[in-house]
């Protein structure tokens, strides 16, 4: 589950403030990955029906973007202010490639749609 850090643990979070939201990725299994195992990762923070605009956080080999890793796996994804003009969900679409022998590329590609538990206000 997704979590979004704010001040007051309110479920409204302000557009014109920036956030933080922190993610553990698992493997098939439900096994935490650590920051030396972690795969890398693309995921999109959007608010739900404006895909068109979105903020876009990523980790492809060393090189992060918009993000930290803790040494356990936490991930902080960093979510500038005014980074959107409509109202609504919070939405996070993870995409990750997880090591999988059963696939023929060794890999399971694998991306949902996460509702964060947070609206952005106005």
């Amino acid at each position: 589950m997704a979590e979004v850090l704010t001040g007051d643990g309110s479920m409204y979070i302000s557009a014109a403030d920036d956030h933080i939201v922190t993610h553990r990725f698992c493997d098939q299994l439900g096994n935490s990955f650590t920051s030396g195992d972690m795969p890398d990762f693309v995921v999109e923070f959007y608010v739900r029906f404006r895909s068109a605009q979105k903020v876009t956080c990523s980790k492809v080999g060393a090189t992060l973007t918009k993000c930290s890793i803790e040494p356990d796996g936490t991930v902080y994804f960093y979510i500038p202010k005014s980074s959107f003009t409509s109202a609504g969900q919070l939405i996070m679409k993870p995409s990750v490639s997880l090591p999988n022998a059963n696939f023929a590329d060794g890999t399971q590609e694998v991306s949902a749609e996460i509702f964060t538990g947070k609206y952005i206000r106005i």
